[in-house]
């Protein structure tokens, strides 16, 4: 849903994806003004390190691929290279879209990203301290999203479990706000029973 409402590369379709909605005749300031980068990182191998590590990288390429494919900024391709770190990979974009001086903004969103750090929890602990370690590409990805954050991106929506990677991150994405317990997000994060349970009693 906030794919649909904030790119730029859905504009021209916002009515119909939202038909006779509240959000039809109510619409923001920030309906459909930004280039969407969207990542998802559900169902990642974890039966090793080696493994975990190269399908993310993998990824992260294809959704920069996906992004350059929406939005036909041909100039990104020539300079990322799939065999790149996740962390160059986008600090290459990054230099790339700050040099470009576009019009529109950037935003990014992470879904379920922390899937595989879960199950790393349940299986291979020390895995998991490595990756979110100060030398850990996980931690070195959010990294470079927090370096260009109010610059380069505009705003960041991740989506998750619970926040226990961001935690153990630590101050490499320490710009992070987590609104899944606050009341007035309740209905989008599934929570609205339980608080109905409360109010209850």
């Amino acid at each position: 849903m906030i794919n649909y409402y904030y790119a730029i590369w859905h504009k021209y379709k916002f009515k119909k994806l939202f038909s006779d909605l509240y959000t039809v005749k109510n619409f923001t300031l920030l309906r459909n003004p930004y280039y969407l980068l969207n990542f998802d990182f559900f169902g990642l191998p974890i039966k090793t390190d080696e493994l975990l590590l190269k399908s993310f990288k993998n990824e992260i390429y294809n959704f920069i691929n996906a992004f350059n494919g929406h939005y036909k900024l041909e100039y990104i391709n020539a300079d990322i290279d799939r065999t790149d770190e996740s962390a160059d990979m986008m600090s290459k974009l990054f230099k790339i879209l700050d040099a470009a001086n576009l019009l529109q903004k950037n935003y990014i969103i992470i879904d379920e990203y922390d899937h595989f750090a879960n199950e790393l929890l349940s299986f291979r602990i020390e895995s998991f301290k490595a990756i979110v370690s100060k030398t850990g590409f996980v931690r070195k990805f959010f990294e470079k999203i927090k370096d260009v954050a109010k610059s380069v991106i505009d705003g960041i929506f991740i989506t998750g479990v619970n926040p226990i990677t961001l935690d153990s991150i630590a101050s490499g994405f320490n710009i992070a706000m987590n609104i899944t317990l606050e009341s007035e997000f309740n209905s989008a994060h599934g929570n609205a029973q339980i608080d109905r349970a409360l109010q209850r009693g």
